[in-house]
């Protein structure tokens, strides 16, 4: 007996990449965010299909463990992509069914129902955000694209690409790297040549790694 199936979109991520394709389609954004939806559901043809919301940012949990949580980000047209948000949360009214919980983000709400149904669901992620690769092992997951979905390209397992994350933080969200004189590059080849607990092991040597952990791990 096959296995249900469920797709669990990232809505922010969804929304970013129909607002600016919008201004090149000249399309409604609206319109332009239920087509995208209509073709996940099309390409996938799931038994459910989820769209998980972001909390206010000033909101977030991770505001209360790290300073000027997503601070890099740029803020230009912020005022305008957010009011185009807000309509579209306030005015949606599709077969699909929002996923919210107070302070917390999109990305930690999916993990959450990855880790707990993909034992006895076959499950999707729909976003081209870096941060669901951990969840690899898990479920399949895909990003949006102008002719509708495409397979993120995963290079490794779920708890390497967590334990690589947490060492080189995450300079969109303002989270530091730890072990300072290591890049990428050695990390792949500390994994090749020493395996997942000698890298871990070392990580776990840095003062910084169970902030990092908590941090990053949609645990």
């Amino acid at each position: 007996m096959s296995k249900p199936t469920i797709v669990f979109v990232d809505l922010s991520n969804v929304l970013f990449y129909s607002y600016y394709a919008s201004l090149k389609t000249k399309k409604s954004f609206k319109s332009t965010v239920l087509d995208k939806l209509s073709r996940i559901n099309n390409a996938i043809v799931p038994d459910e299909m989820y769209l998980a919301k972001d909390c206010p940012r000033h909101t977030i949990w991770r505001n209360d463990h790290i300073d000027n949580y997503k601070g890099t980000r740029c803020n230009k047209g912020k005022k305008e992509i957010k009011e185009h948000f807000t309509s579209f949360y306030e005015s949606y009214n599709g077969p699909y069914k929002f996923l919210e919980l107070e302070r917390t983000e999109a990305d930690d709400i999916i993990g959450i129902m990855v880790k707990k149904l993909h034992e006895t669901h076959k499950l999707f992620v729909i976003s081209a955000d870096n941060d669901y690769l951990q969840l690899a092992d898990m479920c399949e997951i895909y990003e949006v694209c102008y002719t509708g979905i495409k397979k993120k390209n995963v290079t490794a397992s779920g708890k390497q690409l967590l334990l690589e994350k947490i060492i080189l933080g995450d300079t969109s969200d303002n989270i530091p790297k730890i072990m300072k004189n290591i890049g990428k590059k050695t990390i792949n080849s500390l994994f090749e040549t020493h395996g997942y607990d000698h890298v871990l092991s070392l990580a776990k040597n840095d003062e910084s790694f169970e902030k990092n952990r908590l941090l990053i791990d949609m645990d």
